[in-house]
């Protein structure tokens, strides 16, 4: 008794489109969480932005600040949506809201910062808060986090401009995995 070996029969050109569509997608998908980070700090930053403007609409005009934050945010969402659909990895002319929005916010954030350590228009603009030390020293700690946050957003941004970020190596080494590197 011979033990006779089946041929492998050549892949279907159906299976071979549907294989590469599938890695194509992975690709992408990929790439796209290259920018995770930045969208969840944006978020945190929208809705806080869209929370203090709705609550600071019966003390005046001090909503136009966190309203403006808020809506420079919702066209930085749109410039992160069109990133899913960039087939390539380099991206140095696709983050330009992105970055003025996150240097917008951390110069806000300084600057809240010294109108609720000095008191001078802090009942302007947070009237929904007591004005005592104790609730100011908080509110200064949160906005200083936030502060951190969008720093760290614009470090991770030049990191990614310069592709010096950890998920660009990895990126790259999944695509030669694959077999088909496509740097730029």
């Amino acid at each position: 008794m011979s033990k006779t070996k089946k041929a492998k029969r050549p892949p279907n050109p159906d299976q071979i489109k549907k294989l590469e569509l599938k890695q194509e997608q992975q690709r992408r998908s990929f790439r796209y969480t290259r920018f995770l980070p930045l969208r969840y700090a944006l978020a945190i930053f929208c809705f806080s932005n869209l929370y203090w403007a709705t609550n600071s609409l019966g003390g005046g005009f001090a909503w136009l600040i966190p309203g403006a934050l808020f809506l420079l945010g919702s066209f930085v969402v749109l410039e992160q949506i069109k990133l899913l659909g960039l087939p390539t990895l380099d991206i140095t002319d696709e983050l330009k809201h992105t970055t003025l929005f996150f240097k917008v916010q951390l110069i806000a954030n300084f600057f809240f910062i010294a109108i609720i350590l000095s008191g001078f228009g802090y009942d302007a603009f947070y009237p929904f808060l007591t004005n005592y030390l104790t609730t100011r020293l908080v509110l200064a700690g949160i906005v200083s986090v936030g502060s951190l946050l969008a720093a760290f957003c614009l470090r991770r941004i030049a990191k990614i401009k310069t592709n010096t970020d950890k998920h660009y190596h990895n990126i790259i080494a999944m695509e030669e995995a694959v077999g088909k590197n496509k740097r730029r």
